[in-house]
């Protein structure tokens, strides 16, 4: 049709698809279609085929051909609004197409992160208020008074060199007025705004006052609690070596006790800072390689532990990014938990590897060792919290709790699978 209005022919390809009783229904256009309608058909289908392959330069083809089809029916639209007495050529185009295509338009640039470009207008941001109070009323504006200088005009109420320059100054003071009364809505919000950053300034004061005090606290409590355990743990050793003749078998029992409960607490006390530790520490962010490092971490458990004999599984190419330091952490307390729970069993398995969540990597530790009641998963993450004595397997309940911080830290999350005596899987992903 765009040929055939560019060669002033008309070769009646329209009446391949009419019957014979069309054929004696005479048009004014070649195809019984506008050039407009033909050109925003035409821009309208390479604009959603571009769209498609989502590439930045096509992207950027298809919204600018978009539009332009846009501004055409938009053009076409004024043209009818106003009786067809503006761009009379191209108002040749029909009314619902016009409709047809504008929509189109905007739904191609709808199309994309964030809903293209139009999501502006539903952003929660100064620009998509901007644009939701201005726009509307700029449009109907310009309508308006255009329409209105155009009836006056006709109706002979106004002359013809007097209309441009009253419908100039009557957008001049409408427009000032609705700019003047947007700037206002702003500049309260913006205020609101300040007060707002104000308090959260002053309550972020407060909270850095509050942590140092609490760092202070827990060093100083942390020494404090040092020095008698350290004393309990002394005078008990030298009286299991320097009075043993005098004791029986239940004392020298006790004393062992006493012992075994003063280091037990010093463990407390040492994975209590290192949590702490853990929640200050700035993350430097980096290419980690999880594979490497698990295999590091279970070198070290087999030199720590030769009389074990656990097969251990590590997928390769478990790259992630993050904290390479805090990550050990994580792999240290998840892997030495693996080889901690699995020690009753005859073939001891321990397997590394990722999985596909919602489309999502999610990094797991599987053992087949002793589980838990998957009632109770989420109660592990807490400080001191666990589901096993101590006569069963050794342990301070902080482990878990500090590897949740960590993996939170990093905006990620993480749980835990499990069945009792069927062993546990711990699932975690960063973003």
């Amino acid at each position: 049709t765009l040929v055939e209005h560019a060669a002033g022919l008309d070769l009646g390809i329209d009446l391949l698809l009419f019957s014979e009783a069309g054929r004696a229904v005479q048009t004014s256009a070649p195809g019984r279609m506008s050039p407009a309608s033909a050109f925003v058909l035409l821009g309208s289908g390479l604009a959603i085929s571009v769209t498609w392959w989502w590439q930045p330069l096509t992207r950027r083809l298809s919204l600018g051909v978009a539009a332009i089809v846009g501004v055409t029916s938009l053009v076409t639209l004024v043209g009818y609004l106003f009786g067809g007495r503006l761009f009379p050529e191209i108002t040749r185009m029909a009314l619902h197409s016009a409709v047809a295509f504008m929509l189109l338009a905007l739904g191609v640039a709808s199309v994309g992160p964030e809903r293209g470009p139009i999501g502006i207008f539903s952003a929660d941001t100064v620009g998509g208020f901007l644009v939701r109070r201005v726009l509307p009323w700029l449009a109907a504006v310009l309508l308006l008074t255009t329409w209105g200088r155009m009836q006056l005009e006709e109706a002979g109420a106004l002359d013809h060199g007097v209309g441009g320059p009253l419908v100039a100054a009557a957008n001049l003071v409408i427009l000032t007025s609705l700019v003047w009364w947007t700037a206002h809505l702003l500049h309260r919000g913006d205020l609101v705004r300040r007060e707002l950053e104000a308090r959260l300034n002053d309550s972020n004061r407060h909270l850095v006052a509050a942590n140092d005090e609490l760092d202070a606290f827990s060093y100083a409590v942390a020494h404090d609690l040092r020095a008698p355990l350290r004393s309990i743990d002394g005078f008990s050793l030298a009286l299991l070596e320097d009075q043993a003749e005098h004791l029986d078998e239940d004392g020298r029992g006790f004393l062992a006790r006493i012992r075994a409960a003063t280091r037990r607490m010093g463990d407390l006390i040492d994975d209590l800072l290192r949590l702490a530790r853990i929640s200050r520490t700035a993350i430097h962010v980096e290419p980690v390689n999880l594979s490497a490092l698990a295999r590091a971490v279970l070198d070290e458990l087999r030199s720590n532990d030769p009389s074990r004999s656990v097969r251990t599984e590590i997928a390769d190419g478990l790259e992630v990014v993050g904290d390479a330091s805090l990550l050990k952490v994580v792999l240290d307390n998840l892997l030495g938990n693996a080889w901690k729970f699995s020690r009753g069993r005859e073939r001891a398995v321990i397997e590394v590897g990722s999985r596909e969540e919602e489309g999502r990597r999610m990094i797991f530790i599987r053992d087949n060792g002793a589980g838990f009641d998957p009632r109770y998963a989420e109660k592990l993450f807490g400080a001191f919290q666990r589901l096993h004595t101590a006569t069963e397997f050794e342990g301070t309940g902080i482990g878990l709790a500090t590897v949740r911080r960590i993996i939170h830290r990093h905006g990620g999350l993480i749980r835990a699978e499990a069945e009792p005596d069927r062993g546990a899987t711990f699932l975690f992903r960063l973003d």
